[in-house]
């Protein structure tokens, strides 16, 4: 999840990764490195475990969350959901839910809206 606010937000603004000003969501994921590190040590010895997945690791995260945020009905439900957090600043759970469900329900392309606040 951390991860796909910095992709989608990419996406949406059509511009590389690696020029996004709030970049905090994409650092979680990269300092994220070390806790594996430390379960992979716990798990070693119950399965094989390459010393190498560090290096796989991240893009191989980044390409399956492009993957699925490529997904014509995911990104639509990610989209759905940005407009209403824009509309209302939070959400609960049934909310969340709800808008899912109606936006895997409703043909159509949706279209996501950037409203302006203030002067």
């Amino acid at each position: 999840m951390l991860l796909a606010g910095p992709i989608a937000e990419a996406k949406v603004m059509a511009t590389p990764m690696r020029s996004l000003g709030a970049i905090s969501d994409l650092n979680k994921v990269r300092n994220a490195l070390p806790l594996l590190d430390a379960l992979r040590e716990t798990l070693v010895c119950h399965t094989e475990i390459s010393k190498d997945y560090r290096i796989k690791f991240f893009p191989k995260l980044q390409q399956e969350t492009r993957r699925l945020l490529g997904n014509p009905t995911i990104w639509k439900s990610v989209q759905v959901l940005a407009n209403d957090l824009c509309a209302r600043s939070s959400l609960t759970g049934e909310d969340v839910a709800n808008t899912v469900q109606w936006a895997r329900t409703t043909p159509g392309q949706f279209s996501f809206q950037f409203t302006r606040t203030g002067k």
